[in-house]
């Protein structure tokens, strides 16, 4: 019963740290992408 929780908390964790980090990734590319028009103009 232990280990499902800490599975559960684990996979939750997993999903949480993708999730973050993938919408962190994109975030970061397009504020790269303005940064490199905005000094093109």
């Amino acid at each position: 019963m232990l280990f499902a929780f800490i599975a559960r908390l684990w996979v939750c964790k997993l999903f949480i740290d993708y999730f973050l980090g993938t919408l962190l990734t994109k975030y970061a590319i397009e504020l790269i992408s303005i940064e490199l028009t905005g000094s093109e103009d």
